[in-house]
């Protein structure tokens, strides 16, 4: 269940045309995909898989296993994904979030 801040958050980045809704079923079946490719060294093929319907070329995370993936050519590519881990790659942000 999503908490109520979260819920707000996402309801101003939708006004503002900062939010996708992907439809759980192309996730789906891009997990199925993810998972047959037998690469991820991390527990969160659903991240992978979201991140590739969602064309999402940016990840904000501390799990190095992640970090891994999401720099895997197989899982992330056609652009490549990049990985947000300090506020030394706040240039990061301007690319992808602007």
């Amino acid at each position: 269940m999503i908490n109520n801040a979260i819920r707000r958050l996402l309801a101003s980045l939708d006004r503002a045309g900062s939010a996708k809704q992907i439809p759980d079923s192309l996730v789906d079946s891009e997990e199925r995909v993810v998972e047959a490719l037998g690469v991820c060294k991390s527990d969160d093929p659903h991240v992978i898989a979201l991140a590739r319907a969602a064309r999402v070329r940016l990840l904000c995370t501390l799990d190095e296993n992640l970090q891994q993936d999401f720099r895997c050519k197989q899982l992330v590519d056609r652009p490549r994904g990049h990985i947000y881990k300090n506020s030394g790659h706040k240039h990061l942000l301007k690319t992808h979030c602007s």
